[in-house]
């Protein structure tokens, strides 16, 4: 127990995240949540993360008011992640303790938090590293932790 209250989010993520970008459609981003078993997909481009796109906004697609026409299944399927995706969304970084990423889990009812530098940057060259704290990752051993110049993905 005393271990997961002095724990961090480095020693725990889930490697590696894949990201999306916006052009990305349903019919991409269905088959992509169905062979990752992901909850959520950061929306990159330009190494800056634009945005989030979970599971939820996958099925907003689906979700028809009363008296609203139906599109075709096609239709629906060719939207993009620009029009379903959420553009403010919780992180956190590599030394954000445990306790406080189930703590947002727990407040905001959500599965995945992202872990990115606070300027919203990936920075594949600069040795920064995409992940993602998950639920699933809050009850496993932590990861040997690796060193900033010398990153290997496990």
């Amino acid at each position: 127990m005393y271990e997961f209250l002095e724990g961090l989010v480095a020693n725990y993520m889930t490697c590696p995240v894949k990201t999306v970008t916006r052009q990305v459609t349903m019919r991409e981003l269905n088959l992509l949540f169905e062979s990752n078993d992901f909850n959520a997909y950061p929306v990159e481009e330009h190494a800056r993360v634009l945005g989030l796109v979970t599971k939820f906004d996958f099925l907003s697609c689906f979700a028809f008011r009363p008296g609203q026409m139906v599109p075709r299944y096609d239709e629906l399927m060719n939207r993009t992640v620009a029009d379903v995706m959420t553009p403010e969304f919780i992180y956190v970084n590599e030394t954000t303790r445990l306790t406080r990423v189930l703590q947002l889990i727990v407040d905001h009812r959500i599965k995945s938090i992202p872990v990115i530098e606070a300027d919203h940057r990936l920075g594949r060259n600069h040795f920064t590293r995409r992940y993602y704290a998950s639920v699933g990752a809050l009850h496993r051993q932590p990861k040997q932790r690796r060193s900033k110049s010398n990153i290997t993905l496990s």
